[in-house]
């Protein structure tokens, strides 16, 4: 079952499920994490590693970058 919303594809990729969405419904779902990284200070670091994990196995490193540097921005540098 692929998620219908952007919101619900983003919380997907935090709890690490990747059913192959639209890559413009990923994209988005994507910025709404780098989004949420920069808006808060309170990220979940283990959802937010276990989202770019998936999307790095998924080959989709551009958005593995997108949001590595949101999180460097607002956390500073994370060594893994």
């Amino acid at each position: 079952m692929s998620p219908l919303s952007v919101s619900e594809l983003a919380k997907a990729l935090k709890r690490g499920e990747y059913s192959s969405p639209p890559l413009q419904l990923l994209t988005q779902a994507v910025h709404l994490l780098a989004d949420e990284v920069l808006d808060s200070k309170q990220a979940s670091l283990k959802s937010i590693r276990d989202a770019m994990g998936l999307l790095c196995r998924h080959r989709h490193f551009e958005y593995v970058h997108e949001i590595g540097v949101a999180w460097h921005d607002t956390h500073g540098c994370d060594a893994v």
